[in-house]
């Protein structure tokens, strides 16, 4: 039983939100908003990424630093 309990606890681990880099579906489901929208905000230049070839990684400090840095208090 001891096992098992241990299984569930690193299949939790695993999560999107354990990720240091996130796709841009990745993001969008974190932000709750579309893909087209993170599109927007990297192309406007809030939202930093990476490019690798066809591949875009968004650091997931990135995306919470831009959400406090657009935050309204």
């Amino acid at each position: 039983m001891a096992k098992f309990d241990h299984t569930i606890t690193v299949a939790k681990a695993k999560t999107s939100v354990d990720k240091l880099w996130f796709t841009q579906g990745d993001t969008a489901r974190y932000l709750g908003v579309s893909v087209r929208t993170v599109s927007r905000l990297r192309e406007s230049g809030k939202l930093p990424y990476c490019q690798m070839e066809r591949l875009i990684l968004i650091k997931k400090d990135d995306i919470d630093h831009m959400v406090e840095r657009y935050r309204v208090y």
